[in-house]
């Protein structure tokens, strides 16, 4: 998934919105995840 964003990076020179976007959608299911478990002190 992420070689799928730094491909968009490398063909779109201002694609960094893009991968924060990704970035952020990777962290708040990362934090789901930590809350769906109960340890989301972990996480942040």
């Amino acid at each position: 998934m992420l070689n799928k964003y730094e491909h968009l990076l490398r063909n779109n020179g201002s694609g960094f919105q893009l991968y924060a976007l990704g970035l952020v959608l990777f962290c708040n299911r990362t934090a789901q995840v930590c809350l769906a478990i109960g340890s989301f002190n972990l996480c942040i």
